[in-house]
């Protein structure tokens, strides 16, 4: 971690003399007051505001180490895609080996959601603004909500012609969005969560709105 220590006549002058020396936006900067600015008198012993500011290390950088490490611990061959979405930064691993995707995505994407979680972890450890990051391995997050819409559709489909509301399988939370907002304005229908934990889901009901 880069750390400098500067000094100005006040500390707000300190501040913005290591803004200039670390190079770094402020909200990547974090520091520390030594000494406060002491005026003195009659030009006598006056002293200077010292402070010890370092940098706070870039939140994406330290989620693409730490996926990095992890799938090299893992012994998976794979490269490494980043692309900025409407929900933060993507991260799509690409695994040479089929079944090195598969491992990655694990029982219906438990072991991938288990591994977006760590990288939220890691990036976000330090005091700055949290940054959200989604990992996606081999496109099966899109191919996911994608199946997820269509049987959303689906099953408002029955739904609409039955008292009962039909559950959906357990789902997390970003799922039961994706059907939430598909169904959201379909008319005749309803939607609402249910159950705790590993257990919620989403069910489909017919509407009782007139």
């Amino acid at each position: 971690m880069l750390k400098v220590r500067v000094s100005g006549k006040t500390i707000d002058e300190a501040v913005a003399n290591a803004y200039q020396q670390l190079d770094v936006p402020k909200e990547r900067m974090s520091y520390e007051v030594i000494e406060e600015a002491r005026k003195g008198f009659l030009g006598f012993g006056s002293k200077q505001a010292i402070i010890e500011a370092y940098a706070i290390p870039d939140p994406e950088e330290l989620a693409h180490e730490f996926l990095t490490k992890t799938i090299e611990k893992m012994g998976i061959a794979a490269s490494l895609e980043r692309k900025k979405t409407s929900e933060g930064l993507l991260f799509s691993i690409n695994c040479e080996e089929e079944r090195d995707t598969a491992r990655l995505i694990g029982k219906r994407g438990q072991t991938l959601d288990s591994l977006e979680y760590l990288v939220g972890l890691a990036a976000n450890r330090n005091k700055t603004k949290h940054k959200a990051f989604q990992v996606d391995v081999g496109e099966y997050r899109s191919k996911r909500y994608q199946t997820l819409r269509e049987l959303a559709v689906r099953v408002a489909k029955k739904a609409k012609y039955q008292e009962d509301g039909i559950p959906l399988e357990p789902m997390n939370a970003r799922e039961r969005k994706v059907v939430h907002q598909v169904l959201y304005r379909r008319e005749g229908i309803m939607t609402f969560s249910k159950g705790k934990g590993s257990q919620r889901h989403v069910i489909v009901k017919k509407s009782t709105e007139s």
